[in-house]
């Protein structure tokens, strides 16, 4: 399998897939996300742990020409949060 390349997420109004008209829920694909660092987020003001240094969960990414434009996710600690997360200090891989 060819090495993926990640682009930097900066949302979906800054996307080069999203300029171009194309249709990226298309482009998802199942991934498996290790993280190397614990990742937080805004919970109403407080800043919270979503996930956990050495976890792995189930996400999907949009993947095109192995280039990685983003990658979403659900937390285990809060079930009801799924959100896009940052790609410093993960790893993934395609299932």
């Amino acid at each position: 399998m060819d090495k993926l390349v990640m682009k930097e997420y900066r949302g979906c109004g800054a996307c080069e897939l999203c300029n171009k008209n194309i249709d990226c829920k298309k482009m998802q694909v199942p991934v498996k996300i290790k993280f190397k660092k614990s990742q937080r987020a805004d919970n109403w003001g407080e800043t919270v742990t979503v996930f956990e240094k050495g976890e792995t969960v189930s996400g999907k990414a949009v993947i095109k020409d192995n280039v990685v434009y983003c990658i979403s996710a659900k937390s285990s600690i809060y079930k009801d949060y799924e959100d896009f997360i940052d790609f410093k200090d993960i790893e993934i891989k395609k299932i």
